[in-house]
């Protein structure tokens, strides 16, 4: 085999197939309007991904299954933009990512997923499991990017935002499972993600897990715009809602957020410092031996 198992340009159709390569990629889409359907892609190379969209657009992926236990299992590169997947599974064995998605009006529809980078914008991820047993369940950095009804549990973090802009999170459950992890974490401008401030977020209707030294919302440094955190609920943290200093003219906005069954002596919402516009309102703690607000400013 050469590059891929099978490459398809445009108006083709892939049903009821097995492709299975080892130094290649598996499946390449480089045209638009395919189907590719309960089908089976694997490859096993660390180089190499078993699905490869390559300027492929309007694509539809149903009842699939990926595999690559050594590398990236499935990438979207730049221009294979508005493909559906549903009912599908695209893993690996957290090397690499499971899903990289690099481009824009992407759905991802009632589907399992580990390690997924949202690289794109106005990808839309609705109905899905994400997962990771070594980092975070999801990374995203592209622009208008929503989860809606999903489920995201990570080792360090469970969705990481990383110079992401206008990131809507709706209707989820986000944990982590590692001893200091968080369940939602937003970096401020960080040379090792090499990206900037996160613009604007969006979290409502959500459950954020942690372990009991661990952090429900960690909001980094520097960030920007209208930050919303609404109708939430975080559980088990150490740290249930941590805020390190934002950018000027940056807005934290908290409603309705409900700390329950916090570790024994935690801290419900942790100011780390600096000064910046924020509102917060009906709210509701349980919080064991701990307490409710701490700021850096009176200790």
């Amino acid at each position: 085999i050469g590059s891929a198992g099978i490459m398809i340009s445009s108006d083709s159709s892939v049903t009821a197939s097995s492709i299975a390569v080892q130094s290649a990629v598996g499946l390449r889409l480089e045209g638009s309007r395919n189907t590719v359907s309960l089908s089976t892609i694997t490859n096993n190379h660390a180089s190499s991904y078993a699905l490869y969209l390559d300027g492929a657009s309007s694509n539809t992926l149903n009842r699939i299954f990926v595999f690559n236990p050594l590398g990236y299992a499935s990438i979207l590169n730049a221009g294979s933009d508005f493909n559906a997947i549903s009912q599908s599974t695209l893993t690996n064995n957290d090397n690499g990512y499971g899903l990289l998605l690099l481009s824009s009006g992407n759905s991802i529809h009632e589907s399992r997923l580990t390690n997924v980078s949202l690289m794109g914008s106005r990808n839309v991820v609705s109905w899905s499991t994400m997962t990771s047993g070594a980092y975070e369940g999801v990374f995203i950095r592209g622009s208008s990017n929503t989860l809606v009804n999903c489920y995201v549990q990570g080792a360090s973090t469970g969705a990481l935002l990383a110079g992401s802009t206008g990131t809507v999170i709706g209707d989820s459950v986000l944990a982590a499972t590692g001893a200091a992890g968080k369940a939602l974490a937003l970096l401020g401008p960080d040379a090792f993600y090499a990206s900037g401030a996160n613009i604007n977020l969006t979290l409502s209707s959500s459950t954020l897990i942690s372990a009991n030294t661990g952090t429900g919302i960690s909001l980094g440094e520097g960030n920007l715009g209208a930050l919303s955190l609404a109708s939430a609920t975080i559980r088990g943290s150490r740290y249930g809602l941590a805020i390190a200093t934002q950018a000027a003219g940056a807005s934290l906005a908290v409603s309705s957020i409900t700390f329950s069954n916090l570790a024994s002596g935690a801290t419900a919402i942790h100011f780390l410092g600096g000064t910046f516009v924020s509102t917060f309102s009906a709210l509701r703690f349980t919080v064991l031996g701990g307490q409710i607000v701490r700021s850096a400013l009176i200790g």
